[in-house]
């Protein structure tokens, strides 16, 4: 593994999965009813690198046994033993993996390592280093604290002090607690909801949108209202006739030739298919005049292109907007191996035979490391994808078998938009408190909210026990090109 530039860890952190960090504090801390006493052990991890800093993925956990692997010491609580760690490090070098030497140091906001645990890791790492081939580790816990001491290759050291647990809620850990930010006088009323803290975590926070259509349009209009640092949207498309009464802000205008640089008869235009402003350029137009200092960073085209892959890796939140089998894929795949929570958010309108309108539907899916994959619910096949990359059929030809464009309205558009959203700023700022991530399906028709299960099945390639989960930079990410 290649040594990474010490400021890349400057902002560096850890992310776990809701189900290991649930592993990690039982195993090193002991449960409250003492049926599993405090123990070590080793955290293997992937890794990815963007220019927002570096992290380290939480892949899996293995304890070491007592009594054989972990011993008693004559300074300190214990210590795992040469043969583990070396074994360890063997095993990070064949995997390309990093290992993390865990214990817990008990406390609750606090927490560091000890002279003993520095004096160790001095002695010993440098040699674990070469061994694994890569970077080598050792993290202490508490209840709410995290801190890792990492050794590179070529003798360099870095402190990681932060972690964040992805899950149906989010928590972020530190060595110490941080400083409180100030509030902005213009966002007191949101201040009033998030706190002055939680504003910073979304004024620090990037969030992606694939799709600008009726649904990612409106979360790209609100989250620019909520102060999000940076949005990121992906979508090829331009305004038209028929979709513009959908798009917040979008204009007459907009709809028969907008870009002033493509002005010009109306019937030429349509012909070499130039019509329309594009609907990156209205998305950066609404975070404008939302006036929070939003950045938005727009990709006019697919999620297969690897540029669009990079800002997916490197954001913290995905909003799905898209109804594309590769749309789907991607996200899901993103969401499993790299651990950025998706919320996948749309629309239906089922109709009869006769054209009678049978159903009427808005629905949200969040996609989670340890619940909810979009393969397991059946919402993208091969079949789709072999469509959309061989025969050349995508997101904005599909007639969900009418034959016919499907039904839309703004009404259920901003239904499913305002759940996505909310979703997206609770979980960031902390406030979100279910412990299960539910789909939530709303019926307007008859006044109907239902909670739907997320799917998961221990078998699949991409969210199982054998999948891509947390693997980070260290497995390719393939997205199938459309024609």
């Amino acid at each position: 593994m290649a040594l990474a530039a010490l400021d890349a860890w400057e902002n560096g952190e850890i992310r776990l999965s809701r189900s290991l960090w649930d592993t990690l504090q039982r195993e090193a801390l002991g449960d409250a009813e003492s049926t599993v006493r405090p123990g070590a052990g080793v955290l293997f991890c992937g890794i990815t690198r963007s220019s927002r800093g570096t992290r380290l993925l939480g892949r899996e956990f293995v304890r070491a046994a007592d009594g054989v692997d972990y011993v008693d010491s004559d300074v300190g609580h214990g210590a795992l033993t040469p043969g583990f760690t070396l074994d360890a490090a063997l095993r990070a070098e064949s995997e390309g993996l990093i290992p993390l030497f865990v214990h817990g140091h008990g406390g609750d906001k606090n927490v560091g390592f000890s002279p003993t645990d520095l004096d160790s890791h001095e002695r010993g790492y440098p040699a674990l280093v070469l061994n694994a081939n890569g970077p080598v580790g050792a993290l202490v816990l508490a209840r709410r604290a995290v801190d890792i001491d990492l050794f590179l290759p070529g003798g360099a050291t870095v402190r990681v002090r932060r972690a964040l647990v992805v899950g149906p809620t989010v928590e972020r850990f530190h060595a110490n607690p941080p400083d409180t930010a100030l509030p902005r006088r213009v966002t007191d009323r949101q201040t009033r909801l998030f706190g002055a803290d939680g504003l910073e975590v979304l004024a620090k926070s990037k969030v992606a949108v694939i799709g600008g259509g009726g649904i990612g349009m409106l979360a790209i209009q609100w989250l620019s209202m909520l102060g999000v640092g940076e949005l990121v949207l992906v979508e090829p498309g331009r305004i038209k006739q028929e979709n513009r009464t959908r798009l917040p802000g979008a204009t007459r205008w907009d709809a028969v030739g907008g870009d002033r640089e493509r002005r010009g008869p109306e019937m030429i235009l349509r012909s070499l298919g130039l019509v329309g402003t594009k609907k990156v350029n209205l998305a950066k137009r609404l975070a404008r005049k939302a006036a929070m200092g939003t950045k938005v960073t727009t990709l006019r085209t697919t999620v297969s292109d690897p540029a669009v892959l990079r800002q997916l890796v490197d954001s913290d939140f995905i909003v799905l907007a898209a109804d594309s089998d590769s749309a789907r894929y991607a996200a899901n795949r993103v969401a499993h191996q790299y651990l950025v929570p998706v919320i996948q958010a749309g629309t239906k309108v089922q109709r009869r035979e006769d054209a009678s309108v049978a159903d009427v539907f808005a629905v949200v899916r969040p996609v989670l490391p340890d619940q909810g994959c979009l393969r397991c619910a059946g919402l993208y096949s091969s079949t789709g994808l072999s469509y959309e990359t061989v025969v050349g059929i995508g997101d904005g030809q599909r007639d969900y078998g009418t034959g016919e464009p499907a039904p839309s309205v703004v009404g259920l558009n901003a239904v499913a938009a305002s759940l996505a959203v909310s979703f997206v700023q609770f979980w960031l700022t902390g406030l979100r408190r279910a412990n299960t991530a539910d789909n939530l399906f709303v019926y307007p028709l008859d006044d109907v909210l239902q909670a739907g299960c997320s799917v998961r099945d221990s078998s699949c390639p991409t969210c199982g026990d054998g999948g891509v989960t947390g693997w980070g930079d260290l497995r390719p990410l393939r997205i199938p090109s459309p024609v």
